[in-house]
């Protein structure tokens, strides 16, 4: 699995890629009970984890704010 990263690190960088991508919440080990079914995943360019939103709409917005290009992947 790959380090996680965590939005400070590119606060000062350009715009860069991130992936968002749809994720089942029986496929993740330490969701909340209340987590909808379908969850979002957020990845930086390499890959590393960043977070896990309830909403794509959500996901967007937030790599927006930290300076991300999002990207969606199925």
């Amino acid at each position: 699995m790959k380090e996680e990263a965590t939005f400070d690190e590119f606060e000062s960088q350009e715009p860069r890629l991130a992936y968002i991508r749809p994720v089942a919440k029986a496929d993740i080990a330490d969701a909340p009970d209340d987590a909808p079914e379908q969850l979002y995943a957020l990845h930086d360019g390499d890959g590393r984890p960043l977070a896990l939103f309830s909403s794509l709409s959500t996901a967007k917005v937030t790599a927006r704010t930290h300076n991300f290009e999002p990207v969606t992947v199925h």
